[in-house]
C-alpha cells in the first residue's frame, strides 16, 4: 500500500512539474519550445531532491577522509573505557551532520588507547517535509558512517587482550 503512495504521489508530482514547465514557457515562441518545456519538467521534478543528492556524495566524501581508528602505542593488556561522546554538529553541507567522537581511555591514566569518528546524517528537504523515514534520515542513501575496522572492534580488543569496562 506504502509503494502504490509513492508511485501515485511521483506519478502527480510529475504532472505539477510538466504542468509548471509549460507555465513558464507560456509566452516562448521560439522553435525549442518543446525541449524546453521537457527540461523544465526534469529540473522541476528533481530539484525538491536536490539538497539529497549533493548531500550524498558530501557525506561520502566526508566519510572517507575520516574512516579510520587511531590506536595508540602499547595496548596490550590495558583495562579501557568509553569516554562520552562529544557530538557535533558539522557546517557547511547540504544536509545536517552530525559527528560522535568515540574514545576509549585507560582506566589509570586516562590516556586515549582508540579513538574513531561516527558521522550521522539527516535527510533532506523532501524527506524531512514528507516524513519519508522513522528517524528522519536520507532517503537516497544510507546516513551514517563508521570506520570499517568499528565493526570488528571487539576482536581487535580481544587480539590486544584489551578489557573494556563500563
Amino acid at each position: 500500500m506504502s509503494l502504490l503512495i509513492v508511485v501515485v504521489g511521483l506519478v502527480i508530482w510529475i504532472f505539477i512539474s510538466f504542468f509548471l514547465a509549460r507555465i513558464l514557457t507560456k509566452w516562448s515562441v521560439s522553435r525549442y519550445k518543446v525541449p524546453t518545456i521537457f527540461i523544465l519538467t526534469i529540473f522541476i521534478f528533481i530539484l525538491p531532491a536536490v539538497d539529497e543528492i549533493v548531500g550524498k556524495y558530501q557525506f561520502k566524501s566526508l566519510c572517507a577522509e575520516n574512516s579510520k581508528i587511531s590506536v595508540s602505542e602499547n595496548i596490550e593488556g590495558r583495562t579501557v573505557y568509553l569516554m562520552k561522546p562529544p557530538i557535533s554538529n558539522i557546517e557547511g553541507y547540504f544536509l545536517p551532520i552530525t559527528m560522535h567522537y568515540l574514545r576509549f581511555a585507560d582506566k589509570e591514566t586516562n590516556e586515549i588507547v582508540f579513538s574513531y569518528k561516527v558521522f550521522y546524517s539527516d535527510g533532506g528537504f523532501l524527506g524531512r517535509v514528507l516524513q519519508l523515514s522513522d528517524d528522519n534520515g536520507p532517503v537516497l542513501f544510507y546516513g551514517k558512517c563508521t570506520p570499517p575496522e568499528a565493526l570488528e572492534f571487539r576482536k581487535m580488543i580481544n587480539d590486544f587482550n584489551v578489557n573494556l569496562v563500563d
